[in-house]
C-alpha cells in the first residue's frame, strides 16, 4: 500500500491531520476533567464521555452517516490544499473478477525486455497503468513506445484470469 508515492503522500495527510483533532480532543477532555467542581461530576463524566463514543461509533456505521463524514474529509483535504483522494478501485470501478495488481518484471516473464507496443498486453486484456522504475521512478499511463525492463513493476488492471496468464505462478512441485 506504501509503494506507491502518492498513497504515502495521502496516508502523511490523513495521519497529520488525525493527530490534529486528536489532539484537540484529547486537550478538551482534560480540561473538562480539571475543570470538575465536585466528585460527583468527576465519576459521571467519562462514563458521559464512553458513552457518547459509543453512539458516535454507531452512527458512523450507519451507510448515509458514513457518505456524509467521507464528503467532508474529501472536501476538507481538498480545502486544505491536501492531495485528491482517488483509489484505482473506485476510480476503475471494479468489478468482481477484475482486479488492479501490481507485477514485477522477471526474466521469465514475456514482457520482458520489450517495448509495450510490440508486446500488446491489451490483446491479453490488461491495461498497463504505470511502471515503477528499479530507481524508484514512476512512469503514469506509459506509451507504446515504452520498454519494460527485468526488475519494473508494472501497476496492471484486468480480470483476475488474465493477469494471472500473464504471470503464471510456478506449480506446486510437492503434488
Amino acid at each position: 500500500m506504501v509503494n506507491h508515492p502518492l498513497r504515502r503522500r495521502i496516508i502523511r495527510d490523513l495521519i497529520i491531520s488525525g493527530n490534529v483533532g486528536l489532539t484537540s480532543t484529547l486537550t478538551t477532555a482534560i480540561i473538562t476533567f480539571l475543570d470538575v467542581k465536585n466528585s460527583d461530576a468527576v465519576l459521571s463524566t467519562p462514563g458521559i464521555l464512553i458513552i457518547g463514543a459509543l453512539i458516535l461509533f454507531l452512527l458512523a456505521k450507519i451507510g448515509v452517516v458514513q457518505r456524509l463524514i467521507e464528503t467532508s474529509i474529501r472536501k476538507g483535504l481538498v480545502g486544505m490544499g491536501m492531495v485528491h483522494v482517488a483509489d484505482y478501485d473506485l476510480l476503475l470501478k471494479v468489478q468482481s473478477g477484475y482486479c488492479v495488481s501490481e507485477l514485477e518484471i522477471s526474466a521469465t516473464d514475456e514482457l520482458a525486455g520489450a517495448d509495450l507496443g510490440d508486446s500488446r498486453p491489451a490483446d491479453k486484456g490488461i491495461i498497463v497503468l504505470g511502471i515503477t522504475k528499479p530507481s524508484g521512478k514512476f512512469i503514469g499511463a506509459p506509451s507504446r513506445h515504452e520498454r519494460v525492463e527485468i526488475g519494473d513493476t508494472l501497476l496492471i488492471y484486468g480480470s483476475e484470469s488474465a493477469i494471472q496468464s500473464l504471470h503464471p505462478r510456478p506449480e506446486d512441485s510437492s503434488s
